[in-house]
């Protein structure tokens, strides 16, 4: 979702369609393009593929037709991508991107957070949350193999091209030199001009050179070891960083692979522990109604930080009697009620609206819940969809199924 919600916004201006009118003179084509031997498409094609691959990237950052929104932004994106190589001048910071996009395309990338697994909830709520399964990692493992091989093998070309008078010499410092007042400014202006002061420090430029072939060379170890994984590959981000601020190049696209590292799952038990699981929310439903049991399917999706306790005030309402005495589960089962971590009790669109604080996915809008005549009509579409229900065959049932 992140990664591609990044391309989007990242590749959201970039227009293709202008290749189609530059000098064949330039033309060298790379990789796939050359394998394939794949032309040039005229003007209004390139448009039209421009476009068909940003609504694909759209898709797929929000997780409708995953499978197929994937593949066709791989391939699409593999072409638009590779037009521009061809001409002269290779951006190695985007050929990462096609295989980030590759291995998310091969893998099942849509059944975590995505509008297809919040489909799937509702079509089928007896089916259980997704399982832990190797499936979702080895998409991860494969994105850090990718990233280590290819800063192992920059290590190995400094190694290879300039032994360790890459370290030892004044080569950085000349480069910094050269990104301040070179031909490539100011077109790949380095940030800040801090980059003429560390030239000043030869020792501390040297130092620099080692760290950064250090880092490189170690980052297949993150692949083994966590240590690794705490120490290089933060090494190997500021690297970039440093590179960008000092010495201009855009590592910005190559950025958006890292959040392969990021350890999500950890983050996400971090985040619930921090939350106050003893004072949750209440959610309170009929379970005989299908319409409810999907209802609750989704919800429970969305409640990522544990912050709902699900009832059935059907099958559970002795407990919940016991628990909410002023409650009635004649009106429990007529309207869903939530009853909040502060005692208070919602029904109908007021509990959707009292959760969605609850919900992250659903932060965003929220506030516009609030917004003048939105709860009038919100009020109004859910009394109109319970009524609904009830004649749809979920009728309310006349007594407590508990015994």
């Amino acid at each position: 979702m992140l990664f591609f919600a990044l391309m989007v916004v990242f590749f959201a201006r970039r227009d293709y369609a202008g290749w189609a009118d530059v000098s064949r003179v330039f033309w060298k084509p790379v990789g796939i393009v050359a394998l394939l031997r794949l032309p040039v498409l005229p003007q209004p094609a390139l448009a039209a593929f421009s476009v068909a691959w940003k609504a694909l990237l759209v898709l797929s950052a929000l997780g409708i037709f995953t499978r197929i929104s994937t593949a066709g932004a791989f391939l699409l994106g593999t072409y638009l991508i590779g037009i521009p190589e061809s001409f002269g001048k290779i951006h190695h910071a985007d050929a990462i991107l096609v295989w980030a996009m590759a291995t998310l395309a091969l893998s099942r990338s849509g059944d975590g957070w995505s509008v297809d697994a919040l489909m799937r909830a509702a079509r089928r709520p007896e089916l259980p949350s997704t399982p832990r399964s190797g499936e979702y990692t080895w998409p991860i493992r494969m994105m850090w193999l990718v990233m280590s091989i290819i800063f192992f093998s920059a290590g190995v070309s400094k190694l290879r091209h300039g032994g360790l008078a890459f370290v030892t010499s004044d080569a950085l410092a000349t480069h910094f030199i050269h990104s301040n007042y070179g031909l490539g400014r100011p077109a790949g202006a380095p940030l800040v001009d801090w980059g003429l002061w560390f030239a000043h420090h030869p020792v501390l430029c040297r130092a620099m050179g080692a760290g950064s072939l250090l880092f490189e060379l170690a980052l297949p170890l993150a692949l083994f070891s966590r240590w690794a994984r705490r120490l290089v590959v933060p090494g190997v981000f500021s690297l970039q960083l440093g590179i960008t601020f000092l010495m201009g190049p855009d590592f910005l696209r190559f950025a958006f692979c890292y959040l392969f590292w990021v350890p999500w799952e950890k983050i996400g038990v971090a985040l619930k522990k921090s939350t106050d699981t003893k004072n949750r929310h209440q959610f309170l439903y009929d379970g005989s109604c299908g319409l409810c049991q999907k209802t609750v399917a989704v919800v429970r999706r969305l409640d990522v930080l544990d912050r709902i306790v699900f009832r059935d005030a059907l099958r559970d309402w002795p407990a919940i009697r016991t628990e909410f005495p002023t409650l009635s589960q004649e009106a429990c089962l007529e309207n869903m009620h939530v009853v909040t971590a502060s005692g208070r009790v919602e029904t109908g669109f007021d509990a959707y609206r009292a959760i969605s604080w609850s919900l992250p996915l659903l932060w965003p809008i929220a506030p516009l819940l609030y917004v003048p005549l939105v709860p009038t009509v919100g009020r109004r579409v859910y009394a109109a969809v319970a009524r609904g229900r009830h004649r749809g065959g979920c009728p309310v049932p006349t007594r407590s199924a508990a015994p």
